[in-house]
């Protein structure tokens, strides 16, 4: 049973019998060498489970992020230049224009 202590003030329309807390918290990816589930525990300490998945969920974002760096190299590579260009021409544009 959940704990009783700390309930808020029952009402006409609502009566609070228990409190919840949080207990474990699991996750599932589809991210290749992520793909076990992972399970987070509660150890009495809700804000530390919490925390502990966050980092996870952390981990586990830094790598798609580089594997997307990978996979769209050349699509950034195209963007890189082609946003120089762009700037370049801007820049040369204004001091045409300022002179």
């Amino acid at each position: 049973m959940m704990p009783s202590d700390d309930l808020p003030a029952n009402t006409n329309a609502i009566h609070y019998e228990n409190k919840h807390k949080l207990a474990c918290i699991s996750l599932c990816s589809n991210v290749s060498g992520y793909i076990q589930p992972v399970n987070f525990m509660n150890s009495g300490n809700e804000y530390e489970l919490v925390a502990k998945m966050m980092g996870f969920l952390t981990k586990l974002s830094e790598v798609c992020y580089q594997r997307l760096l990978v996979r769209y190299n050349d699509v950034f590579k195209q963007l890189r230049e082609k946003l120089t260009s762009v700037s370049s021409k801007k820049l040369k544009l204004v001091v045409i224009t300022k002179q």
